[in-house]
């Protein structure tokens, strides 16, 4: 279900969805940039016979499936942590949430409301919970696409590296090693977001930070499996790597981000990828599972784009390209965020 006619639903059965709730206003938000506030609309409501005004502010789901549940309730937890107090609570408005993604908002106090009638919100002086278990019916129609999953996300780093050219369609999707019709769909979702415009000349990108943010939200390293190895730094070096392949793999995390912002690698781990069999390369490398103050973590790309427009530095040292050290880097700790943060003001212009 598109965003508008999720919002739309809401407007035009408000009262028959949430009976003891007023509805008192709804505003439809600008696409957020970067640094701004994420949510589509703001919606005002109150408890019937109340003074009690509650501002939700919300990200609009289009399913309202887990995984997308998942990445929005992290997206909101982290603007809850670093936004100023501006009333607004961070929410969700979706088609229906079911009862796992229901307890996963309520876990992480992420307030939420869906087209079945189901609510919760938690702020002082005020608590409600309506909990409605409806029967689903089979859903018939192809999951709706995620722009920054699996190969569709080869649309988004095509237009990001090339962000003043306009696409003709058949040209991104063949760029992109997709087909017309995923690039087609990946484009409309992006057009939603307001990160990219199209008209009858192609498809351009209007608001890379607006893309890259998004992204940002939507993006876990662990959805790349990877493995963790023990090694010595005399047995073990990135030249070792640089021997026995030359566009299989690549730097990331920390390793990626002291090789390209000259900063001092950390001697006690290493992070990268290997687009081959990590089994085999730990026992070429000698790595072990138990011994060795190396910390030597191997993933493998959950898609080969990951490793598009890697840079080789000297002694034929490679690095993920900046974009994929910043979306790595950005979904760590505080102290990858902060290492993120200088990865972003130094080699991304977004």
């Amino acid at each position: 279900m598109q965003p508008n006619e999720v919002i739309n639903q809401l407007i035009a059965r408000f009262e028959s969805l949430f009976p003891r709730l007023v509805f008192k206003s709804l505003r439809r938000l600008a696409p957020p940039h970067r640094g701004e506030m994420p949510f589509n609309v703001a919606l005002c409501t109150s408890p019937a016979n109340s003074l009690r005004e509650a501002q939700l502010g919300c990200i609009v789901l289009q399913t309202g499936y887990r995984d997308e549940t998942e990445r929005a309730v992290r997206r909101l937890t982290r603007w809850r942590k670093s936004a100023p107090d501006d009333g607004l609570v961070p929410s969700l408005l979706a088609p229906y949430l079911d009862k796992t993604s229901r307890t996963l908002c309520q876990d992480a106090q992420i307030a939420y409301l869906d087209l079945e009638g189901n609510l919760y919100l938690e702020i002082p002086d005020l608590f409600l919970l309506i909990d409605r278990d409806v029967s689903r019916p089979p859903v018939v129609s192809e999951r709706v696409i995620q722009p920054f999953e699996g190969k569709a996300e080869r649309v988004a780093r095509v237009l990001i590296s090339e962000p003043g050219k306009t696409w003709n369609m058949r040209e991104l999707a063949a760029k992109s090693q997709v087909s017309l019709g995923m690039a087609s769909m990946v484009t409309g979702v992006l057009e939603q977001m307001g990160a990219v415009v199209k008209s009858r000349k192609g498809v351009a990108l209007f608001d890379p930070s607006a893309l890259v943010d998004a992204w940002v939200g939507a993006y876990q390293i662990s959805r790349n499996p990877f493995q963790v190895y023990r090694g010595t730094s005399t047995s073990f070096s990135v030249k070792d790597l640089v021997m026995l392949a030359s566009t299989h793999w690549a730097l990331t995390l920390w390793s990626g981000a002291a090789a390209v912002l000259n900063e001092v690698m950390p001697d006690e781990r290493i992070a990268f990828y290997w687009a081959g069999d990590i089994t085999e390369l730990a026992a070429r490398l000698h790595l072990n599972r138990d011994e060795g103050e190396l910390a030597v973590f191997i993933f493998q790309p959950a898609d080969q784009s990951l490793l598009w427009d890697a840079r080789e530095l000297t002694d034929g040292v490679r690095v993920v390209n900046p974009l994929q050290l910043y979306l790595d880097l950005a979904s760590g700790d505080e102290i990858e965020l902060e290492i993120a943060r200088r990865v972003r003001s130094s080699l991304l212009s977004w």
